[in-house]
């Protein structure tokens, strides 16, 4: 996540900002609406995602689930994501926002092409290589169990399994 914070360690956009009614006019003021689109776009700070970010009640919060709480009556405390219909991050609009859960948003991400899944190597937390994966293979094809390619590679043997019928690393 990106650093939020300005001189004296307080978040970037940080106002003392006491009331709903002043983080109200707060957010009305750093907005720009887009003509095309009707969104409200962000103005201040953003998060490395690029939703906007402000501090309020002791602690940087996104701007779109502030305008949810304001406009929504959403409980801020609820576990609910704030989901976009428009697709824009900076947008705080409360027509174009909805409360959703975990599943609602990772459905409505995948629907609109924003999930990214990142296969073999591109995955952080692969274990293995295109060339380990391919010796494997080959190990494989001249019978070499599963339990000792596991053991030679460090991976569980349901990996090498997964690698032997395509389900993992699917050539």
């Amino acid at each position: 996540m990106a650093n939020l914070t300005g001189r004296g360690g307080k978040p970037l956009g940080w106002r003392k900002i006491r009331s709903l009614k002043q983080l109200e006019s707060s957010l009305l003021q750093r907005r720009r609406i887009d003509e095309t689109s009707g969104c409200w776009l962000w103005l201040g700070a953003r998060n490395s995602a690029g939703y906007g970010s402000v501090g309020y009640d002791g602690r940087v919060q996104s701007v779109h689930r502030l305008a949810a709480i304001l406009w929504l009556n959403f409980d801020g405390d609820s576990t609910k994501d704030i989901c976009h219909h428009c697709d824009n991050p900076p947008c705080f609009n409360p027509s174009h926002l909805y409360i959703g859960d975990n599943y609602t948003n990772t459905i409505d991400r995948k629907q609109r092409g924003r999930a990214r899944y990142l296969r073999g190597e591109e995955n952080g937390n692969a274990h293995l290589s295109f060339v380990d994966v391919q010796l494997i293979r080959k190990a494989l094809e001249l019978g070499t169990s599963q339990h000792q390619l596991a053991s030679l590679f460090g991976v569980a043997q349901g990996t090498i399994w997964g690698i032997a019928h395509e389900k993992h690393w699917a050539a």
